[in-house]
């Protein structure tokens, strides 16, 4: 059962979220996303920074995907692939 209330308040936090970050792409946990990685100490020393790869959004941080889907070595945080977060939730730049 869907509870309403609850619906209601996570939609009010997405808006209020886009008006303060207005033009940035939101990205959800568990959504795979194609993003260029930072050149930020993790993904130099993975030797992907610049890379266009496709990440997946955990709940405390990024996982970054092989060409076919595989994972890439260990998950990173949010940050360090190029997440960031603000009182809306978790968004591209």
């Amino acid at each position: 059962m869907i509870d309403e209330g609850r619906a209601q308040r996570e939609l009010v936090t997405i808006l209020d979220g886009m008006l303060a970050n207005p033009g940035v792409t939101r990205v959800a946990i568990g959504e795979r996303v194609r993003v260029r990685l930072p050149h930020s100490e993790v993904c130099m020393h993975l030797r992907v920074a610049g890379q266009v790869r496709e990440v997946e959004v955990l709940e405390h941080g990024a996982q970054i995907l092989d060409e076919d889907g595989r994972r890439f070595s260990f998950p990173i945080t949010h940050g360090e692939a190029g997440i960031f977060r603000d009182e809306g939730g978790l968004y591209l730049p």
